[in-house]
């Protein structure tokens, strides 16, 4: 695979931090998992990351905090 915005062939498995803002609420979830390019960190999620990414966020809206930090896990 290679890097979309760089073009980097060097991408590897790790973690990252996804921010999600929607309307007046901010989101931010903690160590997902993700492939990220060595080069510019850009992170990639395959679909079943991208799902429970929009479950976590769906409910944080849900609970109307203005800033939720939650954990992957």
């Amino acid at each position: 695979m290679k890097c979309v915005i760089c073009k980097s062939d060097l991408i590897e498995p790790g973690t990252t931090t996804v921010t999600v803002s929607r309307d007046d609420s901010v989101t931010l979830i903690k160590n997902v998992p993700a492939r990220i390019c060595h080069n510019c960190q850009e992170a990639y999620f395959d679909a079943e990351v991208t799902k429970k990414l929009k479950e976590i966020a769906d409910k944080a809206q849900e609970s109307k905090t203005e800033l939720a930090v939650l954990s992957y896990q």
